[in-house]
């Protein structure tokens, strides 16, 4: 998939010391190279990446091309995304978002520093402390 911009692809060589042992939240978008959900995921993600930089890495995986490491970093389906934060999922959403919804995902993870106006909606998952 071409992806626009600074969005760089997970391989399973990188997982470790990319998403477990970085000392930035991470969150990892789950796609489907060619499939226009996840190319809209890719386009949202760049579009806030600059506001996010220094407080948060991002990276995508291609669910199709790699689905061993979708399983291993135990990712929500396609589209979707994980975030990643002291070498744990702290937050897991599969569908499409809204930029809204996901700014209020990166809100209550302290990555972002204006409120927005929506909710998260439903399917959404904060993985809960010692799971």
């Amino acid at each position: 998939m071409n992806t626009p911009l600074p969005i760089a692809e997970l391989t399973p060589d990188a997982f470790e010391p990319s998403v477990l042992a970085s000392q930035l939240p991470v969150l990892v978008a789950v796609c489907i190279a060619g499939h226009p959900t996840s190319q809209r995921l890719l386009t949202l993600l760049t579009a806030w990446i600059a506001e996010a930089r220094n407080r948060v890495h991002v990276v995508w995986v291609d669910a199709a091309a790699r689905p061993a490491l979708v399983r291993q970093c135990g990712l929500p389906a396609a589209p979707g995304f994980a975030l990643f934060h002291q070498g744990s999922v702290y937050y897991q959403f599969s569908g499409e978002v809204s930029r809204g919804e996901l700014a209020e995902v990166l809100l209550q993870a302290g990555l972002l520093a204006q409120p927005v106006e929506r909710p998260v909606r439903q399917g959404a998952t904060r993985a809960q402390d010692g799971n």
